[in-house]
């Protein structure tokens, strides 16, 4: 960023702003890049337990397949950014649903 000035008058508050929920919208965006909201099922190996719970937080749900498989299914705006973070686990994340 180049020329940035501090302003002197008073910033307007927009109305809106109140009603979102900012950590549902950071469970569900990746990076910054949006897209459509769809609930996707998500199963992944014990090694990813950690970070899908880093990512959709805590109260999130998963069931357990197998001694080494997890079924999570999670709210997330679907974008290439998306993909690239489930195809970035090198095959111990796959989506089975939708």
């Amino acid at each position: 960023m180049t020329d940035v000035e501090i302003e002197s008058g008073r910033r307007e508050q927009r109305a809106d702003i109140d009603k979102i929920d900012h950590e549902q919208y950071r469970t569900q965006a990746f990076s910054m890049y949006g897209g459509k909201l769809e609930q996707v099922g998500l199963r992944f190996t014990k090694s990813l337990i950690d970070e899908i719970f880093d990512k959709f937080g805590e109260q999130t749900r998963i069931d357990k397949i197998d001694e080494n498989a997890y079924n999570a299914n999670v709210s997330v705006q679907v974008s290439r950014t998306f993909f690239a973070w489930v195809v970035g686990t090198q095959g111990e994340m796959q989506i089975f649903s939708p």
